[in-house]
């Protein structure tokens, strides 16, 4: 059931629609669910309709029963989906590993599309156009996984399906809360955890579609170690379509500017999370990919610099905590966390104790000593040290994204001297992620 203050972040996004297109008409009459009649076949949406409908509880969801203008078709789907990969480079890279760029789109070819996904489709194209890509990015992303776990024809369908749907959700939540560079409250991102489960009320009447199309949705957030929402649940808990869909969210969601071997790195580090079967062929895939490509150019001494610098910063505001951070056992996972860092620096040579001799040692003096200098870093295999730092600084951002879920339970912690001391080192962190971004 969708709240109804949920249902009115969408009511007001359908009638910001009407206000700038052709009249919406309904294609049947519409009843409340104990059978009261509301509005007849063939009449038209406006804000007043919108206001009567929006005081009741409807039989069935109100998308499914209206007729949009010019609505999208499968057929420009598929267009807008090849437009979407061409601004992606990890989806292409994806595409190219698996080699099956012909099937995937053959997939989107064999589909159809009920009125209300291709109506929830259209209203997200146009009154959340920043969050319609995303669709058709993880619609992508779950095919080739698909393929590169030799899926037949009709699972390929259903994942691109899924895909397409996963976030309709979004439609009954508070626009505000979208915003990637917003900071939620706890409240907020309480909001935003229901998002799976308003999909799911939305689609599960129609029949095809529950439960092959919903569950994975439901579960799309969910990760292998509970560490997900909104059940929290583990391991074998977890469908194979939703562990694909998870993976595909995350492979989308990465920076589109970071490299095909940053990528394999993240997926490396996201073992415990997402299916490892998963993971390792879409690695193999890309290290395949990878060796007929030509060798990665190094980072530049500046940015491995500053992300040194601010690992070290992160890392001695950590141990400046009061000792007793350790017996919190809220914070035991995070603390576990950060007792790897010294480990996996010091296995590529460094030592976060003497971390000044590093940054001294790559840092040129003058221009005439850089070639010099990026010489010495070769040496000291630079993309090696590169590669960790980028992962440490990759589970520094998911500590941060845990801290920000569970911050009621952080904000909790006795006695408050260490809460807030522990508040303030969360927002080094936040501060330090922002400058590197």
């Amino acid at each position: 059931m969708i709240a109804q203050q949920q249902q009115q972040h969408f009511y007001k996004h359908l009638a910001n629609f009407c206000l700038t297109s052709p009249p919406i008409m309904t294609t049947e009459t519409l009843y409340t669910e104990v059978g009261e009649r509301l509005l007849d076949k063939g009449r038209t949406i406006d804000a007043g309709v919108l206001a009567k409908l929006s005081e009741h509880a409807l039989a069935k969801p109100l998308l499914a029963s209206l007729r949009f203008p010019e609505p999208l078709s499968v057929p420009a789907i598929k267009v807008q989906m090849q437009r979407a990969v061409s601004r992606s480079p990890n989806l292409e890279l994806l595409l190219r590993a698996t080699q099956r760029y012909g099937t995937a789109l053959d997939c989107y070819n064999r589909l159809s599309l009920p009125p209300l996904v291709l109506n929830a489709l259209s209203l997200l194209a146009r009154q959340l156009p920043e969050h319609y890509a995303h669709p058709l990015e993880v619609s992508v992303a779950c095919v080739c996984l698909g393929l590169s776990a030799k899926l037949e024809m009709a699972d390929l369908e259903l994942l691109a399906i899924i895909g397409l749907c996963h976030d309709f959700g979004n439609l009954f939540i508070d626009p505000a809360l979208l915003d990637s560079k917003r900071k939620l409250s706890w409240a907020e991102w309480r909001q935003m955890y229901e998002h799976p489960c308003i999909a799911v009320s939305l689609l599960q009447g129609i029949p095809s579609y529950h439960p092959s199309v919903t569950l994975p949705i439901l579960q799309h957030h969910e990760r292998l170690d509970g560490s997900g929402y909104p059940n929290g649940l583990k391991g074998a808990q977890v469908g194979q379509n939703g562990r694909i869909v998870a993976l595909a969210e995350l492979i989308t969601g990465l920076s589109q500017k970071e490299s095909n071997e940053y990528l394999e790195m993240v997926l490396k580090s996201s073992r415990a999370q997402f299916d490892p079967l998963l993971l390792d062929t879409v690695i193999n895939l890309l290290a395949a990919l990878s060796s007929k490509d030509h060798a990665e150019e190094f980072l530049s001494v500046d940015k491995t610099r500053h992300m040194a610098e601010k690992i070290q910063e992160i890392y001695s505001a950590w141990q400046a905590l009061p000792p007793s951070i350790g017996d919190v056992s809220e914070l035991a996972p995070l603390a576990v966390k950060m007792h790897k860092i010294p480990k996996s620096l010091a296995n590529v040579g460094m030592d976060l104790g003497n971390m000044d001799a590093l940054l001294a040692m790559i840092k040129p003096d003058t221009a005439a000593d850089q070639k010099k200098i990026t010489r010495m870093m070769r040496d000291l295999n630079h993309k090696k040290i590169a590669r960790v730092m980028r992962e440490i600084l990759f589970q520094f951002a998911q500590i941060l994204h845990d801290v920000n879920r569970h911050r009621a339970v952080y904000q909790s912690i006795e006695p408050k001297a260490l809460s807030t001391a522990f508040g303030r080192w969360v927002a080094l962190v936040d501060r330090c992620l922002a400058e590197l971004a």
